[in-house]
């Protein structure tokens, strides 16, 4: 009989130990974290002690990356220079700001033939007031060139010594699919956005204030450089502008043969200035396509609150839909 009670005795305590391991084990699967999970959110920071150089091989190399609450003095000579297929996120107090220069043209954050990348958050902040030249009107805080799949959003972006956005492009090139939403452009000396050449934009939700310093001064300017460029596809909506030393929206469109620009809900004050919330450059060569203005609030514009300069019947036709003002037209 003791014999058997050694072995009830063994087995329970060997069945106890077994139970006891099994449910550890549940309990470690339970609380695991997935590779998976672990894999997805493999986000390199970039912090404000870093070398540009240091900062440009992240943005060559990674994916997911994000800036952190600092102040990061850029060389805007030379700019950051985000990839292909990345995701950039920077912290609500990540400010990139321009070192002083002399020079006529700089991109704070540049973009060449970059395809499906997104920027959101943080501010760029340029060097008008502490600009070493005098001469030049292209210090960009973003440039885009032959970009596609772009997204710049959540973004503050004041004082540069040319414009806040430059959409621009190679003589045959153009931006395609790209979406500019929910951002804050001030200060800028010659545009708040330049839309040089593109093909389905998107500009939602955006303010834009206090362009002012060198021609066309303008809120946005739709100006293509060559008649091999495009606007195509191009929609401005919900769009506020103020006080801005040219048009709120400036369409200069006279050497492009087709042109597809729509504008809805832009609201403009022309605050001290009293600039117009429209001005349209006819193109003087036959033009196919149209311009629409749809559902604009024009106020402060000095009795002026759209404005058409050389009217000829070749040029697309401009069509302005419920314009809501409390100033005679002229």
């Amino acid at each position: 009989m003791k014999i058997y009670t050694i072995l009830i005795y063994v087995v329970a305590i060997t069945a106890l130990i077994f139970f006891i391991f099994y449910f550890i084990s549940l309990y470690q699967k339970s609380n695991a974290i997935p590779f998976r999970s672990i894999k997805q959110s493999n986000t390199i920071s970039i912090r404000p002690d870093m070398s540009q150089k240091e900062i440009n091989k992240i943005l060559a190399t990674n994916k997911k990356v994000k800036f952190l609450n600092g102040i990061y003095n850029i060389d805007a000579e030379i700019g950051l220079k985000p990839s292909s297929n990345q995701v950039i996120v920077f912290d609500s107090k990540a400010e990139i700001r321009s070192i002083p220069n002399d020079k006529e043209d700089y991109e704070i954050i540049k973009l060449n033939n970059i395809k499906n990348t997104t920027i959101s958050g943080g501010k760029i902040i340029g060097e008008r007031y502490s600009h070493k030249g005098t001469t030049g009107e292209w210090g960009m805080g973003i440039s885009l060139n032959d970009c596609s799949n772009i997204k710049i959003k959540d973004m503050i972006i004041r004082d540069c010594w040319g414009d806040g956005i430059y959409l621009g492009a190679s003589e045959c090139g153009y931006n395609k699919n790209i979406e500019i939403t929910n951002c804050t452009i001030d200060n800028n000396r010659r545009q708040g956005i330049s839309v040089i050449s593109a093909v389905n934009l998107t500009i939602d939700s955006t303010k834009i204030m206090n362009i002012n310093g060198t021609a066309p001064s303008a809120g946005i300017d739709f100006e293509p450089n060559y008649s091999t460029q495009k606007l195509k596809k191009n929609v401005v909506k919900n769009l506020y502008t103020y006080n801005t030393e040219g048009a709120g929206i400036l369409i200069a469109t006279e050497n492009v043969p087709y042109v597809d620009i729509t504008i809805i809900n832009h609201k403009h004050d022309g605050g001290e200035r009293a600039q117009y919330g429209l001005c349209v450059n006819f193109a003087d060569i036959k033009q196919k396509g149209s311009i629409t203005d749809i559902n604009p609030v024009y106020i402060n514009t000095n009795d002026n609150p759209v404005q058409f300069n050389n009217e000829n019947s070749n040029a697309a036709p401009v069509y302005i839909k419920n314009l809501s003002t409390t100033e005679k037209v002229k």
